[in-house]
């Protein structure tokens, strides 16, 4: 019940920031990741694109991006609470996992000031906001930033 409290607690804070939840698919495609990782097959998968249990939320939140940047979306600002499963010593491993991504401008176009891009700061204090608002006494420098691989960009074409 405490877990489901906390995610709760971060969707309320996500939202209220501006950033939509999105529910990506479990089943991706193997071509995201290197063949040495250890990702975790079906035996009889529905297709070749849905033939492997995600090992990140990242590659489906970037299929959003690109699906609303392809519709002329100046500002794609998503999040998704959802699983990871990887092989291990004991079998397998499921891991609960918060993603967000970010991409395009941060402001509306107005005569007060130019836009601009998102930029670290701005992510930076959405972090920020998220750590205090489930009072975990974290900082920022105490919690794990994965960078998008650039191989997913280049097959996304996000330029």
């Amino acid at each position: 019940m405490r877990r489901r409290k906390l995610e709760n607690k971060l969707r309320q804070y996500l939202v209220s920031q501006g950033i939509f939840e999105a529910s990506t698919n479990s089943l991706t495609s193997g071509t995201w990741w290197d063949e040495s990782e250890a990702l975790v097959h079906l035996s009889n998968p529905l297709s070749t694109d849905m033939g492997v249990m995600r090992k990140s939320l990242i590659p489906g939140l970037l299929t959003s991006v690109a699906f609303n940047k392809n519709r002329q979306a100046e500002k794609v600002a998503l999040f998704e609470i959802g699983s990871t499963y990887e092989v291990s010593e004991k079998g397998f491993k499921e891991t609960p996992v918060l993603s967000l991504v970010f991409w395009g401008k941060n402001t509306v176009e107005s005569w007060e000031s130019p836009q601009r891009n998102i930029d670290y700061y701005d992510v930076k204090r959405v972090l920020t906001g998220l750590l205090q608002s489930i009072d975990s006494g974290l900082l920022l420098e105490d919690i794990q930033i994965d960078l998008v691989k650039p191989a997913w960009l280049k097959k996304l074409d996000l330029s």
